[in-house]
């Protein structure tokens, strides 16, 4: 491009007024074809979310042994369990609590629980 002593006359502007119009031109003309595609694009996602399941935390078999024993001994009483020998890992109040809740709801707990059940029977 260079040097210049006026960039008004080497680079001529069009009017503000052009600007704005054709802006909108544009934006009308873009948004017309983008609403079409978005609708599409929209449903596809939505199919996709629909269909999507939602993976399950695996619990190591070690930690269900723990879990399975402090809840057979102590039940829902977490105090307790913070005090146990076989808790090495120190795990707090929340923390075992929350391993606890989350194994009762996992499908490994079901299937510990189950067997449990069946053995004392």
């Amino acid at each position: 491009m260079g040097l210049s002593l006026d960039p008004n006359v080497t680079l001529p502007c069009r009017p503000r007024a052009e600007k704005e119009s054709d802006v909108q031109e544009k934006a009308n003309v873009e948004v017309a074809g983008i609403e079409n595609a978005k609708s599409e694009v929209v449903t596809e996602l939505e199919n996709e979310a629909a269909q999507i399941t939602r993976l399950e935390r695996h619990i190591a078999p070690g930690e269900v042994q723990f879990l399975t024993n402090l809840l057979l001994k102590y039940g829902n009483d977490y105090k307790r369990m913070v005090r146990d020998k076989s808790n090495y890992y120190q795990h707090t109040y929340k923390q075992l609590k929350r391993k606890c809740e989350a194994f009762l709801l996992s499908k490994q707990g079901e299937q510990a629980m189950r067997q449990l059940e069946q053995q004392q029977m």
